[in-house]
């Protein structure tokens, strides 16, 4: 008996460790993977094999740890339903809605069910949810850990823009150039594609540059125990913020960073001296940073373009058939501005008009319009809520919003009696929604995945029953 213990332990340690390796790797590769460079490898197998590790994991633990496969008495520890939640579930009728509009309504509108899985097939990235759901909360897999990683490889990804932003600014076009000999030399091991040019400003935009303004706003977690590193850390990620110069990027960090002057003004009332006078401190530090950026480096050129950001010119990209004069030209930069809002203003104007044509069900993933195809692709639109209500419909555009909806109730459920992790928590949310709302970014791997983190960020909060109950006593 005790042989076969010894086994089963050795066995889950062995489960556990590869687990953990698995955990590590997904979550770095998705933050620097980006459409830009990729290795070579398929998400669905990357998915697949992380899938199965969680689930052989699952059934591992539950026999250590002496866990019934039964989903029916919710209410016992010693039952695999007690580690299910309500949040699973609607997670679970997301998935199966979406299949419809991902393999059935493309097919009733003419479309093809191939670019559908081309633009939204990373939906399935989803499934990776259940699994790790439960182990959190069988307490085998802690969110924190996800959450170090992520934030550390967050760190990492600014500083790579940081240092690709210095080398385009000494070399015109170095950094596609790099891209190009990667394609040609290292093609069987890497996915390489163009980078986005800047007009009168150097702009380094990747995927997963949407990531770099919640990785600045994570750091508010540390309110009232900062050190000085993490000064540092704010300095460089907002210097990371600023390299791609997407404006909503920018906007999207400014918008969490006035969530958290709501909890600013909750820590001064409640007298939570140390809390708000890091807080403060740290904006004095990520302000600092900008305007000494904008008055050196950047050359003026980012306090521009956020006074551009509504600049309704009507103007075409003929416009901007001359080479500006040098990487920072205002003039070259607010033209280009105003060519990309016409472009925002026509590309609404036309998705209105085409959602009105099957207001209720759309057109499917993978669905555009004929005479206005994507940029990058067909069915890439860059006004991203229109784009989803052109595609989804009335009916599939109100299952995404049940989504969302879902799971902030479930943050604000069980994080009621935490206001600071509740306040970081939808400073991240409105950071990433509002950056995504006029970038093609939603249904990229970066996008996905880091929704996933949101859903479990709110799964690692929950109070056990337990705990509950014996806390009502």
């Amino acid at each position: 008996m005790t042989e076969k213990t010894d086994h089963l332990q050795h066995t889950w340690n062995i489960s556990r460790a590869v687990t953990n390796f698995m955990l590590v790797f997904f979550v770095i590769y998705y933050v620097l993977q980006c459409t830009a460079i990729s290795f070579r490898l398929s998400n669905l197998f990357i998915i697949a094999a992380f899938f199965v590790v969680l689930c052989i994991h699952i059934f591992i633990t539950l026999k250590y740890k002496n866990i019934q496969f039964s989903l029916r008495n919710r209410h016992d520890p010693k039952s695999l339903g007690h580690y299910i939640g309500k949040l699973d579930l609607v997670l679970f009728i997301f998935l199966l809605i979406n299949s419809i509009w991902l393999l059935i309504i493309p097919k009733m509108n003419g479309g093809s069910i191939s670019q559908a899985v081309s633009e939204a097939g990373m939906l399935l990235v989803f499934v990776l949810y259940f699994p790790l759901a439960v182990l959190i909360r069988i307490k085998e897999i802690q969110f924190e850990t996800i959450l170090k990683v992520f934030f550390r490889t967050i760190v990492v990804l600014a500083v790579i823009h940081i240092g690709l932003w210095i080398y385009e600014t000494g070399h015109k076009n170095g950094v596609q150039e790099i891209l190009n000999y990667i394609g040609v030399h290292f093609g069987k091991i890497f996915r390489t594609a163009d980078l986005i040019s800047g007009w009168g400003i150097v702009r380094i935009v990747f995927s997963n540059s949407l990531l770099l303004g919640i990785g600045l706003l994570l750091l508010f977690l540390k309110a009232g125990s900062f050190k000085p590193l993490d000064y540092v850390l704010g300095a460089v990620l907002t210097f990371g913020v600023i390299c791609p110069g997407l404006r909503s990027l920018w906007g999207g960090t400014a918008a969490g960073f006035g969530i958290m002057a709501i909890y600013f003004v909750f820590a001064v009332c409640k007298g939570r001296k140390k809390v708000w006078r890091q807080m403060l401190a740290f904006v004095i530090v990520v302000a600092a940073t900008v305007l000494l950026l904008n008055g050196t480096l950047f050359h003026g050129t980012i306090l521009n373009r956020l006074m551009n950001t509504f600049n309704g010119n009507a103007v075409t990209s003929s416009d901007l058939s001359a080479s500006p004069k040098s990487a920072f030209d205002e003039e070259i930069d607010t033209i280009g501005t105003a060519v990309s809002n016409t472009y925002k203003k026509e590309e609404s104007e036309k998705l209105i008009h085409a959602w009105l044509q099957k207001p209720v069900l759309g057109s499917g993933y993978g669905g555009s319009i004929e005479e206005y195809p994507g940029k990058s692709a067909p069915y890439a639109y860059e006004m991203t809520s229109l784009s989803l209500l052109f595609k989804m419909g009335i009916i599939g555009f109100a299952v995404w919003a049940l989504l969302v909806v879902s799971i902030m109730i479930h943050a604000i459920r069980n994080w009621k009696k935490k206001p600071w992790k509740l306040a970081v928590w939808f400073a991240v949310f409105t950071c990433f929604f509002l950056t995504i709302q006029t970038n093609p970014l939603l249904f990229t791997a970066n996008a996905l995945s880091f929704i996933m983190y949101l859903a479990l960020a709110t799964v690692g909060a929950e109070q056990p029953e337990q705990e509950r109950l014996e806390r009502s006593k």
